[in-house]
């Protein structure tokens, strides 16, 4: 699958829903926070890094159903483990709308392939 592709799922509360980056997504970033360049550097540099992954994932639903509006709202629905969580998931979309695979099991399947054609 191409990275671009890959929509990712995350549960809220009892409900499953689906994010990705995509082109459309830095627009909604832009509106609603400025500068796109400067909220990715904020992930990236590890500054408010909660808040800014929560912007990030509020931005990049493609879900019809998800209805959060604002990163107060979104982090009252998620436990302390899932705050927790919310950066890594968000970085790895990010990596997907670069095109960087950071499937694990993608990549040692392709490894494990590689090597035994080189054998």
């Amino acid at each position: 699958m191409k990275e671009l592709e890959k929509v990712r799922k995350y549960k809220i509360g009892e409900k499953e829903f689906e994010f990705k980056i995509t082109n459309r997504t830095i627009l909604k970033i832009e509106s609603k926070y400025g500068n796109y360049a400067d909220v990715f550097k904020s992930l990236i540099e590890n500054r408010e890094i909660t808040t800014t992954s929560l912007k990030l994932l509020l931005c990049s639903s493609v879900d019809a159903t998800f209805n959060y509006t604002d990163v107060e709202g979104l982090a009252d629905d998620l436990t302390f483990i899932q705050m927790n969580e919310v950066p890594l998931f968000v970085t790895e979309m990010y990596l997907d709308y670069m095109g960087i695979n950071t499937d694990l099991k993608e990549n040692k399947k392709d490894n494990v392939e590689k090597n035994e054609v080189a054998n």
